[in-house]
């Protein structure tokens, strides 16, 4: 019971709980901060934008910071946009610390999310959407 108690209280982010009055501004807060900086800093190899689509888990503690490092849980095909995925989220921790709301509830949360790099409105863009959970 007391190894129980001490084991961080832990919630996974999907695109079902990101919709959570509780996770839903934090969500938005860290998609938000990801999309920018990818968008921004897109990934290219030979001076050419790579395209496509994986899937991340990312775990955050409550002060905003990457627990263990993200990881890639479906790749994209593509070693090097994967490798440049994750560069991308690390260089956006820290992330905001918790909300209070959040706070009493988590000590971590796994986000996992779809990272797609994409041509969109004449610019090469990044979209994030949590991954739906399995039924």
């Amino acid at each position: 019971m007391e190894l129980e108690s001490q084991r961080p209280r832990k919630a996974v982010l999907t695109s079902t709980s990101a919709k959570s009055v509780v996770y839903a501004e934090y969500y938005n807060s860290m998609r938000n901060k990801v999309e920018a900086y990818g968008t921004t800093y897109f990934p290219r190899s030979e001076g050419k934008p790579l395209y496509g689509s994986l899937i991340v888990m990312i775990s955050i503690d409550r002060e905003g910071k990457i627990v263990t490092k993200p990881s890639v849980e479906k790749s994209s095909g593509n070693a090097e946009l994967d490798r440049q995925t994750l560069a991308i989220i690390q260089a956006c921790a820290p992330f905001e610390k918790f909300p209070a709301s959040m706070r009493s509830q988590l000590d971590v949360i796994d986000w996992i999310a779809t990272f797609t790099f994409v041509m969109g409105s004449g610019q090469s863009q990044l979209e994030l959407n949590s991954v739906k959970p399995k039924r």
